[in-house]
């Protein structure tokens, strides 16, 4: 009978250590954003196409770092986004070559740093850091936001584009009238 009770416990035990990584795991994931490369971005683009956002950004920033840690850490702005959005978190100091829409993009050194050629091509030669892209469906370029956000700059913007608007109606009209998820 002890066996039996010290192997109920045991598989007991197990369960629920096994059920709170679980939780725990379901939790970082709703409270994080869903951070892509940019050739899973591509690939998912197939099966489900939707808007990108992209975070560009580098190590060096300390405005997207400040970005990382508040506006990125909004619960109820990393759910629109992770729910509305494919998402990268691009270093415009990237060393390794990147595919993006059949394009090789390079770094190019330059002193002691560089940079990445997709992000000269995504911030238009203007860089500036942190800086949010926002693409279509097929990758194309729909606008380009220079500098920190905080949640409540970057919430009409996230659904400004997640919904359509910007087809319909003027940013200028789009957010007078906005009523904010926050």
């Amino acid at each position: 009978m002890k066996l039996n009770i010290k192997s109920f416990y045991l598989v007991l035990l197990v369960v629920l250590v096994s059920f709170s990584f679980k939780i725990e795991e379901t939790f970082v994931a709703e409270n994080e954003i869903n951070w892509m490369t940019w050739a899973a971005v591509q690939e998912a683009q197939k099966k489900e196409p939707k808007k990108v956002f992209v975070d560009v950004y580098t190590n060096w920033c300390g405005w997207c770092k400040r970005m990382d840690a508040t506006t990125f850490h909004n619960q109820k702005v990393v759910s629109y986004i992770n729910k509305h959005y494919y998402s990268v978190k691009f270093d415009a100091e990237e060393r390794k070559s990147i595919v993006f829409k059949d394009r090789k993009y390079h770094y190019v050194k330059t002193g002691k740093r560089g940079y990445n050629e997709l992000a000269t091509f995504l911030l238009d030669g203007r860089m500036s850091f942190p800086t949010t892209v926002f693409l279509d469906e097929n990758l194309a370029i729909l606008t380009t936001v220079r500098g920190f956000l905080e949640a409540k700059e970057i919430d009409p913007m996230i659904s400004f584009f997640a919904t359509d608007n910007h087809l319909k109606k003027k940013w200028s009209q789009y957010e007078q009238s906005y009523k904010s998820i926050l």
